[in-house]
């Protein structure tokens, strides 16, 4: 069975973290109250290694390249500006983007909004006027093995939770032709696009979203 879990969920069962380089990622909870231990092993990032792209600061107007990764146990973006720099971060602003081959990632607090949602950084995959795909990156974690009288072992790894942004109006979607057909229920055009594409990746719904943009 799998779990998703935020961040914040994942700490309040457990009590440190700490950290064994064995080629992966390898984590061990350690809970120094009467719960049981809690080991678990897996990657938190949503790329294990540092890639190429860039810190856009929206009020200075400036663009800074920069090794970049998202650990999603801290929901914080880590950085490098050369390959021999320690890794940084930067404070949670609304204003600083960070851009990725193929998302940018955003800081929302969600105070305007009655969704109840996390505050945190949202990958953005589409963004055009007022039509946005974004998604939450969160923790999955599944039991790998268990002791009875104290121990157990889990997975951990980064999953999503897909949301689509019409005119300040928020949907939460799975990726799949379901949810996007009862969204753009009333629109013949792009219910019939939806019908003839596969929409099985972020990408095909991009293209679902660029189709009803462009109509």
């Amino acid at each position: 069975m799998f779990i998703f879990l935020s961040a914040s969920e994942i700490r309040s069962q457990v009590y440190t973290l700490s950290y064994v380089d064995h080629g992966l990622e390898h984590y061990s909870y350690v809970n120094t109250d009467t719960k049981p231990d809690i080991k678990v092993q897996g990657n938190i990032y949503i790329t294990e290694n540092f890639i190429e792209g860039k810190i856009i600061d929206l009020k200075k107007n400036s663009r800074q390249p920069a090794l970049l990764r998202y650990n999603a146990f801290d929901d914080v973006v880590e950085f490098k500006l050369n390959e021999t720099m320690q890794p940084r971060i930067l404070p949670k602003l609304e204003n600083i983007i960070y851009e990725f081959p193929d998302y940018k990632l955003t800081y929302y607090d969600w105070k305007d909004n009655d969704e109840n949602l996390e505050p945190g950084y949202y990958l953005q995959y589409f963004s055009k006027d007022e039509l946005k795909l974004i998604a939450k990156p969160g923790l999955r974690m599944t039991e790998l093995s268990k002791n009875f009288e104290r121990n157990k072992s889990l997975s951990l790894f980064v999953d999503y939770n897909y949301y689509i942004i019409d005119n300040n109006k928020l949907t939460k979607i799975k990726i799949g032709k379901k949810d996007l057909k009862q969204m753009f229920q009333g629109n013949s055009e792009v219910l019939d696009y939806i019908s003839k594409t596969k929409i099985e990746e972020v990408k095909d719904v991009r293209r679902v979203l660029e189709y009803y943009q462009n109509q």
